[in-house]
């Protein structure tokens, strides 16, 4: 994906590995390629959307964001869901639609070598099943 770091992809499916009740669904041509991707989770309050990814490179002229949030937005209305929650903003045409709710974000993080290996592993282990997955 365009724009996309390996580091920044495995540290989201890391996230998506870790939650009870995941969403992965994109966009895919009949080549079988898939332009855009969108993750997330299933709450009490609805679908969280966690990360989108969009291939703006090879489909420049297509609206693969708003094309693949509408298909979510029309699946979430027919689950009887009350609410859909979008982690970092919405904007563009849905964006008149969304309610912004003030967040802070924080980062835990202790700096002892023995949390630092683990932290390392587990980064090395989910670059891996990045790596078996995607390429």
């Amino acid at each position: 994906m365009t724009g996309a770091s390996r580091r920044g992809l495995a540290r989201a499916f890391a996230v998506l590995s870790a939650v009870d009740h995941p969403i992965l669904t994109g966009l895919r041509t009949k080549s079988g390629a898939w332009p855009a991707l969108l993750g997330g989770w299933y709450a009490s309050a609805g679908p969280v959307v966690f990360i989108q990814m969009n291939n703006k490179r090879d489909y420049p002229d297509s609206s693969l964001a708003l094309v693949l949030r509408s298909y979510l937005i029309e699946k979430t209305i027919e689950k009887g869901a009350s609410g859909l929650i979008f982690r970092a903003g919405l904007g563009g045409p849905l964006g008149k639609y969304a309610v912004s709710l003030p967040t802070i974000t924080a980062y835990l993080d202790k700096s002892d070598k023995a949390w630092r290996l683990i932290r390392d592993t587990v980064g090395k282990v989910s670059a891996s099943c990045l790596n078996r997955v995607f390429l």
